[in-house]
């Protein structure tokens, strides 16, 4: 059993075993737990992402993405969308990289504290 040694309590050795025993095993069904539960979210995941792919890929083709919108469904496409997509990533390119080399040069070469460097180090890390 316990004892109380010097003010302090001291378990046995026993009951420290049976201790670490008892929460290996439960270390043990947790992970387990865990293990089963990731699974069946992965299985959900690829039935779903299945089910969408056979749905969805007999209306995809060609026209589809080339056609401009159209009031027509049979006729719509996504042209305008995908060009917009393509103008805003190239934009956001074009300003974020150098935004960034400049924060980059701007951090290593005035090291000091202060308000603006708190602020762009916050926004890098994060």
């Amino acid at each position: 059993m316990s004892a109380l040694r010097n003010g302090t309590f001291s378990p046995s050795r026993e009951s420290m075993a049976a201790n670490i025993a008892k929460k290996r095993r439960i270390d043990s069904f947790f992970r387990l737990l865990c293990a089963v539960c990731a699974f069946m979210a992965l299985v959900f995941l690829v039935v779903l992402i299945g089910q969408i792919l056979y749905i969805g890929l007999s209306g995809l083709d060609w026209a589809f993405l080339t056609n401009y919108a159209s009031r027509r469904p049979a006729d719509a496409g996504l042209r305008a969308g995908l060009i917009g997509s393509v103008w805003l990533m190239g934009i956001v390119i074009l300003s974020a990289v150098p935004l960034g080399i400049a924060a980059a040069v701007y951090l290593e070469e005035y090291p000091m504290k202060g308000k603006i460097n708190e602020l762009i180090e916050v926004n890098i890390t994060n």
